[in-house]
């Protein structure tokens, strides 16, 4: 009983720390898309956004954790469960949920997605 408690208090921690160092975060109930080129597109309230492509590399997303979290996505849309992006830890980009763009890769890249 006491190493599964250890285990829950370890992976609340860790959440909270990883959302301590955002300086923005982004939440919302996402909708997923697909483009011709095999691009996984999320948007969550503030545009589309290119997250990651099931047959190439990008921002350090491979195939298979893109298809991994193309699963997620679809069940987060599928029950209507909010999703939160995590940006710009180091607090460079002055950028916010409304200023990421729409159509594009975001920039800052989340580094952090909490199903």
């Amino acid at each position: 009983m006491k190493k599964g408690l250890f285990c829950v208090m370890v992976c609340v921690m860790t959440m909270f720390a990883q959302q301590a160092l955002a300086s923005f975060a982004c939440t919302g109930v996402p909708r997923v898309a697909m483009n011709v080129g095999g691009s996984v597109l999320i948007n969550i309230g503030y545009g589309w956004h290119s997250i990651c492509s099931p047959t190439t590399t990008i921002n350090n997303v491979s195939p298979d954790n893109c298809r991994e979290l193309h699963k997620e996505f679809m069940l987060a849309q599928a029950t209507n469960k909010a999703i939160t992006f995590y940006y710009d830890y180091n607090n460079t980009s002055g950028k916010t949920c409304s200023t990421l763009g729409n159509w594009v890769t975001p920039n800052p890249f989340p580094y952090f997605i909490l199903f």
